[in-house]
């Protein structure tokens, strides 16, 4: 959910995709959006930021979701489109001017999409990205160099935080590189389902999901690498090193 003032909250339905307006205590009957979500284990309508201009009395809606395909949803097997990261208008209690800031991929596994979004004191917007990977498979299927892995993928913005412009421009390409590498500002990230910049220091903040130990929470630095897959948490079995 986001705040548009102290008794005003958007809520993101995961499963129907729609945007929800509560005033005053009571949700409006009609959603301000509905998009068509793929909703299987983690997919859906994941995130969700609010960012006011100031300068033009604008209202700008950031919102990440996992996009069905027009063939079918993904519970009867078909595959979604991809993670998508939209910025809309909010005006006279609408939502408009859709603008497409980022393409991710989706149909590698249906978790760890992550999906949370949160925007800077400069205004650069920063979302988290999971792996993609499900827990319960044995076999890496997805796996990029900046999982920390060798002669794997080329990266391709899963396992990590991105930041941009609210024009989905990148913000420092800390790494050098071309689309989506020029985006990271950090990774080796596993899957995350919070992140925000602390008000006073404007220092970044993650959570990161253990598998079944070891969740995190990280001061994310430019550039910070998280460690995943090698590593995770302050680990010190050296059987769960490595794996």
């Amino acid at each position: 959910m986001a705040f548009l003032g102290p008794d005003e909250i958007l809520v993101l339905e995961k499963n129907s995709g729609q945007v929800r307006r509560i005033v005053n205590g009571a949700m409006l009957k009609e959603p301000l959006l509905d998009l068509p979500v793929a909703v299987k284990d983690e997919r859906g309508l994941l995130g969700i930021a609010v960012n006011k201009d100031n300068q033009n009395d604008t209202i700008f809606l950031f919102l990440y979701y996992t996009e069905s395909s027009s063939d079918g949803d993904d519970i009867e097997g078909i595959d979604p489109l991809v993670n998508r990261l939209y910025r809309y208008e909010l005006i006279d209690g609408k939502l408009v001017n859709g603008k497409l800031l980022l393409d991710l991929p989706a149909s590698t596994a249906s978790h760890h999409n992550g999906g949370r979004i949160t925007i800077e004191l400069d205004e650069n917007v920063y979302i988290t990205v999971g792996d993609l990977q499900d827990p319960g498979q044995t076999q890496l299927n997805h796996i990029t160099t900046t999982q920390n892995i060798a002669n794997s993928m080329y990266p391709d913005g899963t396992g990590t935080i991105l930041g941009m412009t609210q024009h989905g421009n990148p913000v420092d390409n800390i790494l050098g590189g071309s689309h989506s590498l020029e985006l990271y500002y950090a990774y080796g990230i596993r899957n995350s389902f919070g992140i925000d910049f602390d008000p006073i220091t404007n220092k970044l903040w993650d959570t990161e999901n253990g598998p079944y130990f070891g969740d995190e929470i990280n001061l994310v630095e430019t550039g910070f690498n998280s460690g995943w897959r090698r590593i995770q948490e302050m680990e010190e079995d050296p059987d769960r090193v490595n794996r």
